[in-house]
């Protein structure tokens, strides 16, 4: 199956996901983790995109980005990429390369679905088994949405601090969101829709992503779509 072309957009949200390579950690230490982040800051600064919400899971990585350049996102996540399999040729034997291939990517209709992939993003270590509140898992960015606690990496779309006029009841209402799991069927529909590169949103968004990008963005009404587990 040919891979889709990178959403070569501005303005609009995508969401990302880039997987470690199969049987090895992607984050061994809290070293590790740092790095990738500080290595994202860097990049997303750099290449022009806003990063809404992120979640470094120990084999995989959540991004919510809105770059401000066409090829924002894919400047970002080469940049990025690079610098950690250079981090982990430093830090190990470097037999194996990090990544499981390229990203994967979707762009997201904001209006109707920015809020649900923040909770997607930041649900996964409790999705995963890993905890069993967002808030214990210390690399995502749950606690500056629902803690209001500070990250220098987060830059929030204005359909999340529309959710209130001040931060502390911002942060109440996301909370109390985001504590409700996601429904099988909403994380279904956003990981078919990241894994595949089809647009996620409104039949209206997807004509209108495909008149811009000229191609198909939804799978076929019947055939041609297999559906994958999402993260």
């Amino acid at each position: 199956m040919a891979r889709p072309p990178r959403y070569r957009l501005s303005g609009l949200p995508q969401h990302v996901l880039h997987r470690g390579s199969p049987g090895r950690p992607l984050f061994a230490r809290d070293q590790d983790y740092r790095f990738f982040i500080e290595s994202l800051a860097a990049n997303s600064r750099r290449y022009q995109c806003a990063l809404h919400a992120y979640v470094l899971m120990p084999d995989h990585v959540h991004l919510l980005l809105t770059p401000e350049i066409p090829d924002g996102v894919a400047r970002l996540m080469q940049a990025t990429g690079r610098q950690w399999s250079h981090h982990c040729k430093q830090s190990s034997d470097g037999a194996v390369h990090p990544w499981a291939g390229r990203y994967k990517s979707t762009v997201v209709e904001a209006q109707t679905w920015l809020l649900s992939c923040y909770c997607y993003i930041e649900q996964t270590p409790l999705h995963a088994g890993l905890v069993t509140t967002p808030g214990e898992y210390p690399w995502s960015s749950f606690a500056a949405h629902a803690l209001c606690q500070p990250d220098p990496l987060i830059l929030d779309h204005p359909v999340y601090t529309a959710l209130a006029a001040d931060k502390q009841t911002r942060c109440m209402d996301y909370r109390k969101r985001c504590l409700s799991p996601l429904d099988e069927a909403t994380r279904r529909i956003i990981g078919d829709a990241t894994n595949a590169g089809w647009a996620l949103g409104s039949e209206q968004f997807q004509n209108d992503i495909e008149r811009s990008v000229h191609r198909r963005v939804r799978p076929l009404p019947r055939g041609g779509y297999r559906r994958r587990s999402p993260e």
